[in-house]
């Protein structure tokens, strides 16, 4: 399993969160036709653990989040439900027959910007607030 499906199998199941945007988080980029409010994640980097045997089980990774809406109110509101989901956050996430054990997730980085011609094939006017989330965790 990829330590993306796990995550994302944590932020669509937060009812927190899915009262505000649905289960509308999407790999990498918004779909053509999607509505606000939406998110995408994409990992930024995977780094192993080295010591003197070679690698242990262990990785950690950097996750880029990008949540859009078109208030900032709003955009505020989503990015307070991803930060009570994630931060800290501790499990074995299983999905289908595959687990991961997630150690720990923090948040490292969040980054605003603004947007008038969006991927999502809009001419609306969009708020983006980015965060990078690095998580520690191993398969199972």
């Amino acid at each position: 399993m990829q330590i993306e499906q796990a995550l994302y199998k944590r932020l669509s199941t937060y009812t927190d969160l899915t009262d505000l945007i649905g289960t509308k988080i999407y790999p990498a980029l918004i779909p053509q036709g999607a509505v606000y409010p939406c998110m995408t994640y994409q990992r930024i980097t995977t780094n192993f653990n080295h010591h003197l045997d070679g690698t242990n089980a262990l990785e950690y990774t950097t996750i880029q989040f990008n949540i859009y809406h078109t208030t900032i109110a709003n955009l505020c509101a989503v990015y307070d439900k991803v930060v009570s989901a994630l931060q800290n956050y501790t499990a074995t996430v299983t999905v289908n027959t595959e687990s991961i054990m997630i150690h720990s997730c923090q948040i490292i980085n969040v980054f605003d910007s603004y947007d008038t011609n969006t991927l999502i094939y809009t001419y609306t006017q969009s708020y983006i607030r980015q965060l990078e989330l690095v998580v520690w965790y191993r398969e199972v």
